[in-house]
């Protein structure tokens, strides 16, 4: 497949461009089902699905299902819509733990630009939308975190500097037009990160990133203040999101949620002793109106794999994720490919946004690509080998 292809498949399928488009366009379920299935079709001859894997993956599916169904608050279509977040997620752990499906970085980075503009496009569109509607509602976007951000570190690892004007402009197009905080710390972080790594193997580019880090902070962070008043004026619901809570940052009562799930975990470590299978989402209240944490559509994946796993299977899940994590570094150290650099980026990105992002059940898009990174990072991490070779890196050797 060309470039011009590939961007699209970002663009359609795995941006939040795609919610749009099938559900407020075409009324349709957002379903990235009926994009994988014909491009698996066209690709089946290239594309391996162990059989092994899969048997596994619709086993731990229905007992699941099954284990979740046990608890009499949850229906079996609550129960279901999780049952499918982590099949989505499954699948595409799988699909990139045995397959390279990338020729080249050109390629990847034509994937991810795709998903990128897909979700500066549904953000500008849900702008319009927001401000030609009679009330003016709070809201927020929900773009696909993992693809977009891989774009900006992408960028800074194989692009030349004036790739960088580019990142400028249009990473903080999209932070303000999706006015969400999280989205513009992960992007903050994540390009900083990238930084600080690309200057860990390339000291001469030192300059180069104080440079561009110290401008783009000053420069927009003149005009984030000197924007408020136009802000205000045009959207109060926005104005409130991207200027009082974020100079309210921790203080707020959306923060304060944030953190109640771990306190309540302290005192309740024996409810998630045992495996409780998939919960569904909905809130549950007590007779004093308290809403029940575990019960909840709370902002950490964390606690939803330790409600789905018990407490000891999530102990190993979490060992294996930092084992990962370990190895990443240590390849990194000993042959400096920028794409262990990218995978430690990326998966230091996860695990905070695991704490205080927005769970397991979100938008399809997003969860399949969640599954992928991980697969891929398993791929790299057990077959290290198999990055060198393709055309991402044909002129370094892996040393041992």
């Amino acid at each position: 497949m060309n470039n011009k292809l590939i961007f699209f498949i970002g663009l359609m399928m795995l941006s939040s461009f795609s919610s749009f488009f099938l559900v407020t366009t075409l009324h349709l379920p957002c379903l990235i089902e009926l994009f994988l299935l014909p491009l698996w079709f066209y690709k089946r001859q290239s594309i391996s699905l162990p059989l092994r894997d899969m048997m596994m993956l619709v086993f731990f599916i229905l007992f699941g299902t099954f284990i979740g169904l046990l608890n009499p608050i949850f229906s079996l279509d609550e129960i279901l819509q999780m049952s499918r977040c982590f099949f989505l997620g499954g699948l595409g752990f799988v699909l990139l733990k045995n397959n390279e499906l990338f020729a080249s970085k050109d390629k990847l980075i034509a994937l991810t630009f795709g998903a990128f503009m897909g979700d500066l496009l549904n953000a500008y569109i849900s702008l319009k939308m927001m401000l030609g509607s009679v009330e003016d509602k709070e809201y927020a976007i929900d773009i696909n975190i993992i693809l977009s951000i891989l774009w900006a570190i992408l960028i800074v690892f194989y692009k030349r500097s004036k790739w960088l004007v580019l990142l400028l402009v249009l990473v903080p197009m999209l932070c303000f037009l999706s006015v969400s905080r999280g989205i513009s710390t992960f992007f903050f972080l994540g390009i900083t990160l990238a930084f600080i790594f690309k200057t860990l193997k390339s000291p001469s580019k030192i300059f180069l990133s104080i440079v561009f880090l110290t401008f783009a902070f000053i420069s927009l962070s003149y005009i984030y203040e000197k924007s408020e008043d136009a802000v205000r004026a045009m959207s109060p619901s926005m104005h409130f999101r991207l200027y009082t809570k974020t100079k309210n940052y921790g203080k707020s009562r959306a923060d304060d949620g944030r953190i109640a799930p771990y306190i309540w975990l302290k005192n309740h470590l024996d409810y998630y002793a045992l495996p409780r299978g998939f919960q569904g989402k909905k809130f549950v209240k007590e007779k004093k109106d308290d809403l029940i944490p575990v019960k909840n559509v709370w902002d950490s994946a964390y606690l939803e794999v330790l409600y789905t796993f018990g407490l000891l299977p999530f102990l190993v899940i979490l060992v294996i994720y930092l084992y990962k994590l370990y190895q990443m570094f240590i390849y990194y150290q000993r042959c400096g490919d920028p794409i262990f650099a990218i995978a430690i980026v990326m998966f230091l990105l996860l695990l905070i946004e695991h704490f205080f992002g927005y769970g397991l059940y979100r938008s399809p898009f997003t969860v399949f690509c969640n599954g992928a990174l991980l697969g891929f990072i398993w791929r790299i991490s057990e077959r290290p080998e198999t990055v060198y070779g393709t055309s991402i890196d044909d002129n370094e050797k892996y040393i041992k």
